[in-house]
């Protein structure tokens, strides 16, 4: 189980060190899957669909990818598709 949660932790603090755009809101530009780490290694989560809006609360410097939080929960989303 460690070995699960340490990338997820080790991602969630790059993400908080990096260059972020804190608590900015977003929406979805297709359907965007939600990941539970930054990168399609991780499971899907749950899925923005296209329209719907989250909170962006950061993202990883030098990456695209980006945690948000929607609904009461946070992912993992790939910044190219949320404006």
């Amino acid at each position: 189980m460690k070995s699960v949660l340490f990338p997820a932790f080790a991602g969630a603090l790059l993400a908080m060190s990096g260059a972020a755009l804190a608590d900015t809101p977003v929406s979805a530009l297709t359907d965007l899957n939600v990941r539970a780490g930054p990168g399609p290694q991780y499971p899907v989560i749950g899925v923005l669909a296209a329209g719907q809006s989250a909170t962006l609360r950061g993202c990883i410097e030098g990456s695209k990818w980006c945690t948000i939080a929607e609904g009461g929960g946070n992912g993992w989303v790939y910044s190219d598709y949320v404006a």
